[in-house]
């Protein structure tokens, strides 16, 4: 039997990258989708796959996320399963370069969206609901030039623990992930222009290789169904090794 056999699954930033290989590997595994994100031809595409529904939305905005969530419901009556995967990149240079719109710009998606997108999710959810929270390996290791991603993605981490403790009562799970570099369409992008980026990137990894899309999604696929149950607060690293390379 399918692992998420008509679970009805809300995921941010559906439309590429590790939203969309989660999207495309939930629906192997039978659940039924609402894809939310920014590009509405991307989700379009997505939709075509997995037979999702879908609408474009800026988690940014409160009202956006509302309508979303009241669409979803309107179709499925339920949420089972909430994916926080959207996020923002909007830093690279230096602290003390850097914008304060920037700075506002990367916490009102990565974490006011994260934390506002729950906050209309989880009122529809029933015991037995699963939520997953996407961070990143820099919030282990640290990176040059990002510090408002870094701090940004920190704080999903306290906001996963968070959540976790206050919604276990209603039989609620709430995990995370920390994938390191992923090799998405845009990140593919940056290899091809630059091998030596790529050489570097990989060679940082122990076991030899970056994640794909689908490796994330294989991780996210087992906090989100039944065979964690008994797993919530916890932050799953997924980076070859990196952060215990010396």
């Amino acid at each position: 039997m399918p692992r998420l056999q008509d679970k009805i699954t809300f995921i941010t930033g559906g439309g590429t990258g590790i939203g969309r290989a989660t999207a495309e590997l939930f629906y192997e595994e039978g659940a039924n989708l609402f894809l939310v994100g920014r590009r509405e031809d991307l989700l379009r595409e997505v939709s075509e796959l997995t037979h999702a529904s879908y609408v474009d939305c800026d988690i940014s905005e409160e009202d956006q996320i509302i309508s979303a969530v009241e669409r979803a419901i309107g179709q499925y009556g339920r949420i089972d399963i909430l994916v926080n995967n959207a996020g923002v990149l909007l830093d690279g240079g230096p602290l003390e370069e850097l914008d304060l719109k920037v700075l506002y710009d990367t916490f009102s998606v990565n974490v006011a969206g994260t934390l506002m997108v729950s906050k209309y999710a989880l009122r529809e959810m029933n015991r037995g609901g699963s939520v997953v929270n996407v961070s990143s390996i820099f919030w282990v290791v640290g990176a040059n030039n990002m510090v408002a991603y870094t701090a940004s993605k920190g704080a999903i981490i306290s906001a996963t623990r968070a959540m976790a403790i206050e919604y276990a009562s209603k039989g609620i799970r709430v995990n995370c992930i920390s994938p390191s570099v992923t090799e998405t369409e845009m990140i593919r992008g940056l290899f091809d222009k630059n091998p030596q980026l790529e050489e570097v990137l990989v060679s940082s990894h122990p076991l030899g290789y970056v994640a794909s899309p689908k490796d994330v999604a294989q991780s996210i696929l087992y906090l989100a169904s039944d065979e964690s149950r008994f797993v919530t607060g916890q932050n799953l690293v997924l980076d070859g090794g990196r952060s215990i390379k010396g």
